[in-house]
């Protein structure tokens, strides 16, 4: 659940881009229908669907207990669908048995009076960096 919702809140893709591979239209929430034709671009901003306060309570909070509920159709930190990242199951599981081993290991503290700034570029990242004191347990 800490790893869902760390990616949640800092996933490393902010965005996808997918290919429409047949005309389709969408209501948008306004009523006004949408053509997309095929082959047109479209862009799924991960960012702005992850902070939603339409599908996220206090979507700035990090708060893993909200992944005691299902959220599959909103929370896409490696896609989805048969596009959808081919190594996120051995992503996954190596950050569990990473996150394990460092956590038994050592302490971590933010040092104080950090400002903290997205940086999207190709992934996302702290603009300013994360200045941490690091101490054996």
């Amino acid at each position: 659940l800490v790893l869902k919702e760390t990616l949640r809140l800092h996933q490393s893709v902010p965005s996808l881009i997918r290919k429409a591979i047949e005309d389709n239209t969408l209501i948008a929430s306004d009523g006004k229908h949408i053509l997309i034709k095929k082959g047109t671009d479209i862009w799924i901003d991960l960012y702005t669907l992850h902070h939603s306060e339409e599908y996220w309570h206090e979507p700035f909070k990090f708060d893993p207990s909200r992944f005691n509920e299902r959220h599959l159709d909103i929370h896409l930190p490696f896609g989805s669908g048969p596009r959808s990242c081919i190594g996120q199951n051995f992503a996954m599981l190596e950050a569990k048995i990473m996150l394990a081993m460092i956590i038994k290991q050592f302490r971590f503290e933010l040092i104080p009076g950090q400002k903290h700034v997205p940086d999207m570029f190709v992934t996302l990242r702290p603009k300013y960096g994360m200045w941490m004191k690091i101490s054996p347990r």
